[in-house]
């Protein structure tokens, strides 16, 4: 009979543990289910956030699409760094071309001017 008793105080702690957590188990739904009336103003409210959080990417696409944007973002800087030196040498090629453009009309107009001034002294000594 003294090992009944003996087993008996660790059934009765065991039944005693198992109630416990049933307890804490149904108390957890029962504060789940009131906070859900708390949040929440109607159902239609609960539903369209359901549905935005169904449909919403994950944390791991967010998070992927971030990570695409920073890369992206990397790139267009350099794009842009090889673009603007790329207009700088041809605005510095397209000064030379102008001023060799100025010099070779400046030229044209000299010439002109000579000829006039030999048409001139022609007529003047016919």
């Amino acid at each position: 009979m003294e090992k009944f008793s003996k087993y008996w105080s660790l059934i009765v702690a065991v039944v005693g543990v198992l109630v416990g957590v049933a307890g804490w188990l149904y108390n957890q739904g029962a504060m789940s289910k009131s906070t859900e009336g708390r949040i929440f103003d109607t159902p239609e409210q609960k539903v369209e956030v359901v549905k935005y959080v169904e449909e919403s990417p994950s944390p791991e696409e967010i998070w992927r699409k971030h990570i695409m944007d920073s890369i992206n973002t990397i790139n267009a800087i350099k794009s842009r760094a090889k673009r603007d030196s790329l207009l700088i040498e041809e605005h510095k090629a397209r000064l030379v071309a102008d001023s060799i453009n100025r010099l070779n009309a400046d030229q044209m107009y000299q010439i002109k001017e000579e000829l006039k001034i030999l048409k001139d002294r022609i007529i003047i000594n016919n």
